[in-house]
């Protein structure tokens, strides 16, 4: 019902944004019900928008064909002004459950999509911060933290858009924020830091 009231109020504004950046958490369990029913809530949505899948939005199914149904790619991008948006999914079942793990295509994508902005503006969104020392399930491993963040530098990218919720785990902490901040040397923005989890779900 938030949601919903929520995209009521975007639709009625005077000055209609121009896209609206959905960067995970769209569903609790993963399920496809539960994605069907997320689509059937955004159909008639008069704002174009571009959904980041992300850890609670796969991990009911055994592999991304409930989400690819109702939501589409599990990367995307897309244009509005002088603004490109990456929504750079950054988790993969390998098996062993939904965690960050990229592969050489996944870089390729990436790299492929910062290239073709010319001269727009880049914004990155990812839903886990990349540093080793998040949530176990979350985590990044050192040398893919830095190879992502290296990419980001080399093509000027303005800002990053991460998940985190303070205090929604124990590795969520000030502290351990910090250390993403104190790796990545541009803006960090990140939209849930102050909601409840049960607010977010």
């Amino acid at each position: 019902l938030q949601f919903q009231w929520a995209l009521s109020e975007l639709q009625s504004f005077e000055n209609t944004p121009e896209i609206l950046l959905i960067t995970g958490d769209l569903v609790c369990n993963g399920r496809r019900d539960e994605l069907e029913e997320f689509k059937s809530v955004i159909k008639d949505c008069t704002i174009p928008w571009r959904a980041l899948a992300t850890n609670h939005d796969l991990w009911g199914e055994k592999d991304d064909s409930a989400w690819r149904d109702n939501i589409g790619d599990l990367r995307c991008s897309t244009v509005a002004g002088d603004f490109k948006f990456i929504m750079f999914n950054d988790i993969t079942n390998r098996g062993d459950g939904w965690k960050v793990a990229l592969e050489e295509a996944d870089y390729q994508w990436l790299t492929d999509e910062l290239e073709s902005a010319g001269d727009k503006n880049i914004i990155v969104a990812v839903h886990n911060p990349p540093s080793s020392e998040s949530h176990i399930y979350s985590r990044w491993g050192e040398d893919d933290a830095k190879r992502f963040l290296r990419l980001l530098a080399k093509y000027n990218v303005k800002a990053l858009i991460t998940g985190e919720n303070l205090g929604q785990v124990a590795s969520q902490t000030m502290q351990a924020m910090a250390v993403t901040g104190a790796v990545v040397d541009i803006p960090i923005f990140m939209p849930l830091i102050g909601f409840d989890k049960e607010e977010i779900v």
